[in-house]
């Protein structure tokens, strides 16, 4: 699968399946996602990297709904947790462990202030 292939599969399955999980666990209204898939330089820690653009920024800390899993955070789920489940879904288009090659999720568009 080419780069232009792998960012519109992952912008599909972002706005479908990682919306879903969004709206059934966090307080948030759906995002509008835009992905955009390059092969990591020497800056990065990552074979590949995930930069992923939303309507609009998307909160630092989300907070969960009432009777979903809970986390550590006092204020509700970090971003990292919301990159690790971007990121598992990444897997479900193609298989970038199987050949060794790791991928990071950067979310482009995060609120600055809290």
């Amino acid at each position: 699968m080419t780069l232009p292939q792998l960012s519109k599969a992952l912008t599909s399955l972002y706005n479908k399946l990682g919306n879903d999980w969004i709206t059934e666990n966090l307080i948030s209204e759906p995002f509008d996602f835009r992905v955009y898939v390059r092969r990591g330089d020497e800056t990065d820690l990552t074979d590949y990297v995930i930069e992923v653009y939303s309507d609009r920024p998307i909160p630092r800390s989300l907070l969960y709904k009432q009777g979903k899993e809970k986390t550590t955070w006092a204020y509700g789920v970090d971003i990292s947790v919301l990159k690790h489940k971007f990121k598992e879904l990444a897997s479900y288009v193609d298989t970038f462990g199987s050949l060794g090659k790791t991928i990071g999720v950067t979310f482009m568009d995060l609120q600055t202030k809290p």
